[in-house]
């Protein structure tokens, strides 16, 4: 059988879903043309959302764009879904105010930590029957 074909598609594929080989992996770019983060995320590159206190002054340009900002921890909560399935709530604080972050698993975090926190910006998140404002959904939750 001739595998020509197979390889043709193959490529193709690969070529029409935004990635590119380099040094042996794929690379992935947003729709700017900026290479997608390690986490997948195409963060705002505008400088407006760049910090928790920009993030709540520009919470429209910001909603649904991935951030990545670092502030104190407080009000740490670790819980147990119906489904069994782990997660953290935490308040991130920095001098110009404070937003929620929601991350799946029990953090190593505590309260007074100092965190980077990476993920996606909601202004308004609908779960279900609850509705939760100025949140960020981590990807990633570093203790610095």
């Amino acid at each position: 059988m001739d595998s020509r074909p197979l390889l043709v598609l193959a490529l193709l594929v690969f070529s029409v879903s935004g990635g590119c080989l380099s040094e042996g992996r794929a690379r992935y770019f947003c729709p700017d043309g900026r290479e997608v983060s390690d986490s997948g995320l195409c963060f705002a590159t505008d400088g407006v959302c760049d910090s928790v206190s920009l993030i709540l002054e520009n919470r429209n340009r910001c909603n649904l764009k991935g951030v990545e900002v670092t502030g104190y921890v407080s009000e740490v909560d670790f819980r147990t879904s119906a489904a069994e399935n782990n997660y953290t709530t935490f308040t991130l604080g920095d001098k110009g105010g404070e937003l929620s972050v929601f991350a799946w698993g029990h953090l190593k975090i505590r309260d007074g930590d100092e965190v980077m926190v990476e993920g996606i910006f909601h202004k308004t998140k609908q779960v279900g029957r609850y509705s939760f404002e100025n949140e960020i959904e981590a990807d990633v939750v570093e203790v610095k």
